[in-house]
């Protein structure tokens, strides 16, 4: 009992790091100040990590830190698209 518990905080952690892993680099091609060349590794990396197909934790945890990443930063460009029609439509009122 107490080994199966062990194994699978191991496989928790394994997939807690491939997730921050997978985050990480997503959020790194976000980077402006990338030169071409790190930005064309990046994109390779995020190019294996989607197309990886395993049932390695620490991979999976990448995949999903990537997608999450993605999804975040969508919300946000999204929050900033209502805030700048709410402040269009404020404009708009006052003239």
């Amino acid at each position: 009992m107490e080994k199966e518990r062990e194994e699978e905080q191991k496989a928790d952690q394994s997939y807690v790091d491939g997730f921050n892993i997978g985050y990480e680099i997503q959020k790194n091609l976000d980077d402006q100040s990338l030169s071409e060349k790190d930005r064309a590794i990046y994109e390779q990396l995020v190019q294996v990590i989607h197309n990886a197909k395993s049932k390695n934790d620490k991979l999976a945890g990448m995949i999903d830190g990537r997608a999450q990443f993605v999804k975040d930063r969508a919300q946000k460009q999204l929050k900033e698209r209502a805030n700048q029609n709410e402040q269009r439509k404020d404009r708009s009122k006052g003239r």
